[in-house]
């Protein structure tokens, strides 16, 4: 890590795949390098791994899917929190961001998320998201609120029927 005079640290991790050694197509080649990247960052992060599938957990497109099946089926697999956006001239709650989480499971976010994407669910997945977080019960009322959608969300059908009209 390198410290910036301002005090901020600047750290960098990087997963390393090579053409013909690991793979020779496009998507496995970059699945390779993710996987050599989660590595990196499980083994404490600011640092560099090339592939080695000892130590990268390969997932078939077909486990994917099913595990982005489950999330969208599951009963508690997914849950809204909200996250208060601040009015910067007058210090007060003046909306809400709500973002996923899936509890039970090791992985943020943006794992499922992209996950979902690379195995063509991205579009449900989100459309859960945003439907959840309008549902919620405890979902703040009298503020705006704001959900992540990726572009290639806006323009799926589930995507878009999720959103209210107003």
């Amino acid at each position: 890590a390198q410290v910036r005079p301002d005090g901020f640290a600047v750290t960098a991790s990087a997963g390393v795949a090579a053409v013909p050694a690991d793979a020779t197509a496009a998507a496995a080649l970059l699945e390779a390098a993710d996987g050599a990247l989660g590595w990196a960052k499980r083994d404490g992060r600011d640092r560099t791994r090339r592939y080695d599938p000892a130590h990268v957990r390969s997932t078939s497109l077909q486990q994917r899917r099913a595990e982005i099946l489950a999330l969208l089926d599951g009963e508690d697999t997914m849950r809204p929190v909200f996250q208060p956006l601040i009015d910067l001239e007058t210090a007060e709650v003046a909306g809400y961001e709500a973002l996923t989480r899936f509890p039970g499971t090791d992985h943020g976010p943006e794992h499922w998320f992209e996950q979902a994407r690379r195995c063509g669910l991205g579009g449900p997945l989100e459309a859960r998201a945003i439907a959840l977080a309008l549902a919620a019960p405890d979902r703040p009322e009298g503020a705006f609120l704001t959900v992540n959608v990726s572009p290639s969300g806006l323009l799926s059908e589930e995507v878009a029927r999720a959103l209210p009209e107003a």
